[in-house]
């Protein structure tokens, strides 16, 4: 939808009332995914959303660090942020099956019937948590053993003696991601759902058994890339998905005390066929690459009712950036408000303005050059400082065409340029070797868009920040790969060799200062917001 800038400070002022919310101690439950793989892990993200919004945590866990990009050694990436150094601990490793995690030992169906071996010493969910030092599963197949042992590798029954999450570091907040291993690595795929339903149930509950005011967020399995022996993988992520959603209130706690939320961690990662865009993952084509990694915990926060990232900016409503963008004729005007109060007035230049019209509500510029047609745009030398922000809303009409992209190319002759391109399927950064960074229909509405440049003096790395709504999707992004340097805003087709067949709503930029965006709730909760906002901040603690 357009900017309604009344509605937008009202949803703004009501997401601001999460800033308060308290997260406490806070467990993540999960696989190699969330253990972390070459570019880190969503964990590291959802952390910098926390950092920037002031929301009190702890991360405790039985497990620490992230592997290397060969999913072994330690990931080497920074882990710090505005002077902070992330807690990297967690209770998630590689390979790990949710019946594994859960102490089923359920050998029906698998085609590994795993053991624990590979989970930290040999414990799962009850040795962590301190409900049992016995290392056991209910059944040992063979019979060499009784029921509720275990035998270790070298022949002798033993109890855990591993780290635990007990006393001050009792979870009060369950962050679950598993299912993928048990439903590609062990050929369950479509015939798995119930008894991994189950094992997950049991997480749950060992969880509420250590704390009965805790609260769990399961998150969505996640998809996988199109690779030879995965091409159920577009097919049984989503049904398993909504298996655990339609099966949701089962995990609910009756008195109240305990909540289970669930969070879609796939939009903006996964193709219109279901499978991970390949822009979102490594090599491998399972693990989410450093950009996936960033929309999986925006995806999370979102989830939640929390805040996004602001990237150490104070936010601002769009339709409070210094300069104010017409759009009303095809020579764009410009009103400026100093920061002493006086305002000054300029166009926009125009490139083949017959490729671009005014919309039929005339506020808006709608452009249709076909490929091959004279590059069309609108462009202002805008003189940018060191810092500068650019706003607009945009909805690119459905062409089918794979060279039908929307352009912002931006700079202060300073820094590398930036260049934007949004097309009808996706956005990415960069003019050439472009950079996928969030994967939707961008036809369906407008969506609004902001791209900030930072100088690193707010405590975030330097370079190019861009956010879909108030999502950050691109952070600390370099050159745009044009000229080097541009000291220009330039919106529409940059090039011949591009159709651009869409609507430009809104423009308005500041060219001497960067912003965040103003916190957007989602639409469907929106009603809602103030009322999640309160319940998120009376959550309840753990009893002593």
């Amino acid at each position: 939808m357009k900017y309604s800038f009344l509605i937008l400070s009202l949803l703004a002022c009501c997401a601001a009332v999460s800033n308060a919310g308290d997260l406490g101690n806070v467990a993540f439950i999960g696989d190699s995914i969330t253990h972390g793989i070459g570019s880190g892990s969503y964990r590291f993200d959802f952390w910098k959303i926390l950092t920037d919004n002031g929301t009190d945590h702890r991360f405790v866990g039985v497990n620490s660090g992230s592997l290397g990009s060969t999913g072994s050694g330690s990931y080497t990436g920074s882990l710090t942020y505005k002077g902070q150094t992330f807690n990297n601990v967690h209770s998630a490793g590689s390979s790990w099956r949710t019946y594994q995690t859960s102490g089923d030992y359920m050998n029906n169906g698998h085609k590994n019937g795993l053991g624990p071996s590979s989970l930290p010493s040999g414990g799962y969910i009850n040795n962590w948590l301190g409900i049992s030092d016995s290392r056991s599963y209910d059944k040992v197949p063979g019979g060499t053993l009784a029921q509720g042992q275990y035998l270790n590798g070298s022949g002798a029954v033993t109890n855990y003696t591993g780290k635990t999450m007990t006393g001050n570091d009792t979870p009060d907040t369950f962050f679950i991601m598993l299912g993928t291993n048990d439903m590609y690595s062990d050929g369950l795929l479509k015939n798995g759902y119930e008894t991994t339903f189950n094992s997950l149930k049991n997480i749950v509950s060992a969880g509420r058994q250590a704390n009965p005011n805790a609260n769990f967020v399961i998150l969505s399995m996640p998809s996988i890339a199109s690779k030879s022996g995965t091409e159920t993988g577009n097919v049984v992520t989503p049904e398993y998905n909504a298996y655990v959603q339609s099966r949701l209130g089962e995990l609910q706690d009756a008195s109240g005390n305990s909540s289970v939320s669930y969070a879609d961690i796939n939009k903006g990662i996964t193709t219109s066929t279901g499978y991970l865009h390949t822009g979102m993952c490594l090599a491998d084509k399972v693990h989410p690459n450093e950009q996936g990694n960033l929309i999986i915990a925006g995806n999370l926060a979102k989830a939640m009712d929390l805040e996004q990232r602001t990237a150490g900016l104070e936010r601002k409503d769009a339709g409070k950036l210094a300069s104010q963008v017409s759009l009303t004729s095809k020579t764009p005007t410009i009103t400026t408000t100093s920061s002493s109060g006086s305002i000054s007035s300029a166009v926009f230049s125009v490139n083949n303005s017959s490729a671009y019209s005014v919309s039929s509500s005339g506020t808006g510029l709608v452009f249709a050059k076909a490929n091959g047609v004279t590059a069309s745009s609108i462009y202002s030398a805008w003189n940018a400082g060191a810092q500068f922000t650019v706003s607009l809303s945009l909805k690119m009409a459905a062409q089918g065409d794979v060279n039908n992209y929307f352009t912002v190319w931006l700079g202060n002759a300073a820094a590398a340029d930036g260049f934007l391109k949004v097309y009808e399927d996706r956005i990415e950064w960069g003019y050439t070797g472009s950079t996928v960074l969030y994967v939707a229909d961008m036809t369906a509405e407008f969506n609004n868009l902001t791209i900030a440049y930072l100088d690193g003096s707010s405590g975030a790395a330097a370079g190019y920040y861009v956010w879909l709504g108030d999502q950050l999707i691109g952070e600390a992004k370099s050159t745009g790969g044009v000229s080097g340097k541009t000291n220009r805003l330039l919106l529409g087709a940059f090039t011949g060799g591009q159709s651009c067949y869409g609507e430009l709503g809104f423009v308005s930029f500041d060219a001497q200062n960067a912003w965040a965006p103003a916190a957007i709730p989602e639409p469907a909760s929106a009603v809602l917001g103030l009322a999640g906002c309160f319940v998120f901040c009376l959550r309840r603690r753990r009893t002593a």
